[in-house]
């Protein structure tokens, strides 16, 4: 039952620190997304520029914490060389329900073909599992 099942979870992640959950596909859905994720990283700048957080409302897309010869938010003055980091961040979108929904940006299909809904469905498999926990 769930109470059973939530009492459990929350003596694992309470009592022991973690645990693991098994849902049919989710593994596959993950090794898929780390190399959707490969692929937009590995665009041209260029590519990557066209879709940066900067230019959506909701900061939605390619973001970097430095650009040669930019600064970081990652460096310190006097300190050793600069943390590079990217990332591209995608969001729920759909109805307007809360400042957190709205549009993502995407690569283009030219670019990446069949990105965006390849990501869209695995997205959906996490979203299903946490759903079911």
């Amino acid at each position: 039952d769930r109470a059973s099942a939530a009492a459990s979870l929350d003596a694992a992640a309470t009592d022991v620190g973690f645990f693991y959950v098994s849902i049919p596909g989710l593994a596959e859905a993950g090794d898929r997304l780390l190399a959707r994720c490969r692929e937009v990283h590995a665009l041209p700048q260029a590519e990557k520029d066209s879709v940066m957080s900067s230019k959506s409302t909701h900061h939605r897309g390619f973001s970097q914490t430095w650009k040669s010869g930019q600064g970081s938010c990652a460096m310190r003055p006097g300190e050793g060389p600069p943390d590079p980091k990217e990332a591209f961040v995608l969001g729920s979108e759909g109805e307007d329900l809360s400042p957190m929904h709205g549009p993502n940006q995407w690569p283009s299909e030219e670019v990446l073909p069949g990105w965006r809904d390849a990501v869209q469905e695995d997205r959906d498999v996490f979203l299903g599992a946490a759903r079911a926990i």
